[in-house]
């Protein structure tokens, strides 16, 4: 596709985190509302209001991408043109990679998850973008998401043939092959909060005051709470756990073999 632009844009860089799990999101938007972020003017964060408006229609549908004279959406230039300000732009939004019941299937997830990501990048040619994804065990994503017990039985029945996250991010990468990948283990939630927040904003943890790390994870935490009371479920045995266990560290140690994909571990243990 062609792009056609009226004004020459800086090159901000983006960082947009693209799926999984939905705890990730709320860091995000907590974070920028922290001192420290919200007071550096070389760091802009896409607000959930922004991204359904201008965006989402366009991931959505690429035939709105371009218009008769071949250039990007004049409101999309607009803002895009807002965002030239910064040095580096944040986003989350983890509905990219489809709906709850989409997500804990990859080989239902990843038709839309290819399109959405091209189309995103095509939405932002001319920046810089990492796409950033924050992953869990299979089996913690199924019980996360099925977490009413009538819907328990749906998730083992995708558990018994699940396909690897491997794959799902490799089929990823093919699509993209211009864009650097950053997947986050987030396994142990409360352990990748800050090494996640730090590489998003491109900042050292030390950075955050005590303060602002406390409200950070007090917002993250209900959701957090949710996912490790529904996690635990008396129909999986011990031996299914070590199983899937297994299952996403050798799914870990197979990811970063593309060269524009970077594993950040965050306290799972292999």
């Amino acid at each position: 596709m062609a792009y056609q632009s009226s004004k020459m844009i800086n090159r901000p860089r983006i960082n947009f985190h693209v799926g999984f799990p939905r705890v990730a999101p709320k860091l995000v938007h907590e974070a920028a509302s922290a001192k420290s972020v919200a007071n550096n003017e070389k760091v802009k964060v896409i607000t959930r209001d922004e991204h359904r408006r201008i965006i989402r229609p366009l991931v959505n549908d690429s035939s709105m991408i371009s218009y008769s004279g071949g250039a990007i959406s004049p409101a999309l230039e607009e803002y895009k043109q807002s965002l030239s300000t910064a040095e580096l732009v944040v986003a989350s939004q983890h509905s990219l990679l489809g709906s709850p019941e989409q997500k804990i299937d990859p080989r239902q997830t990843l038709p839309f998850a290819s399109s959405r990501l091209k189309n995103l990048s095509d939405i932002f040619h001319e920046f810089e973008i990492s796409f950033h994804i924050a992953l869990r065990s299979q089996l913690s994503t199924a019980l996360m998401y099925y977490r009413e017990p009538e819907l328990r039985y749906k998730a083992s029945e995708f558990l018994d043939d699940a396909m690897g996250w491997s794959g799902f991010l490799c089929s990823l990468v093919e699509e993209n092959p211009d864009r650097e990948f950053v997947v986050w283990d987030f396994e142990d939630e409360m352990s990748a909060i800050l090494p996640f927040l730090s590489g998003m904003f491109e900042i050292d943890q030390q950075s955050l005051s005590e303060a602002e790390v406390s409200a950070i994870k007090s917002a993250a935490q209900p959701e957090i709470a949710l996912n490790r009371i529904f996690t635990f479920d008396e129909k999986v045995s011990e031996a299914e756990r070590r199983e899937h266990d297994e299952l996403y560290a050798r799914d870990l140690e197979e990811i970063s073999s593309p060269t524009n994909v970077s594993l950040v571990r965050t306290g799972h243990s292999s």
